[in-house]
């Protein structure tokens, strides 16, 4: 991964990895049990040239207040939907 830049470029277009769909991050929020699955494919991308890029970004703790951190944008975000399943008869007798 580039320490500078922010994507790591794999040599062939996306749909040519079929296992990239399948691999997934945990992202757990602190102190809670809950958590997020983050698959891979919401930060790959087919650029300009045919290559399927994967856009993380190398945050260097010497340089970079939020190394220790884990930071979404808005490439990320795009790609999730809020559902929430409500019971509605819940409390009614």
């Amino acid at each position: 991964m580039p320490g500078v830049g922010g994507m790591c470029q794999l040599n062939l277009g996306c749909s040519n990895y079929a296992n990239l769909w399948s691999y997934s991050f945990k992202v757990q929020f602190n102190n809670t049990a809950n958590y997020m699955i983050v698959p891979l494919s919401t930060i790959a991308a087919q650029n300009a040239n045919g290559k399927c890029d994967l856009y993380l970004q190398f945050l260097d703790e010497l340089t970079q207040p939020m190394s220790g951190q884990i930071v979404l944008g808005s490439m990320f975000l795009q790609q999730y939907v809020n559902y929430w399943q409500y019971n509605y008869t819940a409390g009614q007798q």
